[in-house]
């Protein structure tokens, strides 16, 4: 494998197009980190700090994907978010929002401040509109971050 990146395939569970290209990836000996977005806050989770780019990682339970070695994602219909079912209707939207942007965000600028070459669109709404900024005033707790 050597110095190649990561790519992550961000997709439904039973997507069987994807299943086709995680296996050709898995051939070539390319490594892949699939997932479904929606799986976010639930299952699917962020740890990520902002630092001359994003350091951080992409965790499921047994696995784990280090943000600055993401190469390119593959997007292609993931499901919603799975949020807590005791939420109002205006909470999960709010939630909603604040997941596709805050995971979003992060994921199409990871390596060091430059945008992931997506190999498929990816919704606009995830995107943003300019760089997070370094220091927003706010601590954050030193946490294993890879």
């Amino acid at each position: 494998m050597g110095d190649e990146r990561t790519v992550l395939v961000l997709t439904q569970p039973y997507d069987v197009t994807a299943d086709y290209v995680v296996a050709e990836l898995a051939a070539r000996d390319v490594p892949v980190f699939r997932c479904d977005p929606g799986d976010f806050p639930q299952t699917l989770t962020l740890v990520a700090r902002w630092g001359g780019g994003w350091h951080g990682s992409l965790r499921l339970p047994g696995r784990r994907a280090a943000l600055h070695n993401l190469g390119c994602a593959y997007y292609r219909r993931p499901t919603a978010f799975e949020l807590p079912a005791h939420l109002s209707d205006e909470e999960r939207r709010w939630a909603a929002r604040e997941a596709r942007m805050g995971l979003g965000g992060v994921l199409v600028r990871t390596r060091g401040g430059s945008t992931t070459r997506m190999t498929s669109p990816a919704p606009s709404t995830s995107r943003p509109s300019s760089p997070p900024p370094t220091r927003s005033g706010c601590p954050c707790p030193d946490i294993d971050h890879e």
